[in-house]
């Protein structure tokens, strides 16, 4: 999924970039977010696994809290 990737519903996409904004989420981080929160939009999604894995201080937990 490109972090290019729109929701079809405009006002979910204004949340997902509003939080994103909000979060100062950087380029790694912001790709993370956008997968999950994209999927969670989906009508019928698969399973998502996804390992957010990273040393201390990369910001996996600030990922975790703009979801």
């Amino acid at each position: 999924m490109s972090k290019a990737f729109q929701a079809q519903d405009q006002e979910a996409q204004a949340l997902i970039d509003t939080t994103a904004k909000e979060f100062s989420l950087n380029e790694a981080q912001e790709r993370a977010f956008r997968i999950v929160a994209n999927h969670a939009l989906r009508s019928k999604p698969n399973h998502l696994k996804m390992y957010l894995g990273g040393m201390a201080g990369t910001g996996k937990s600030q990922v975790i809290k703009a979801l």
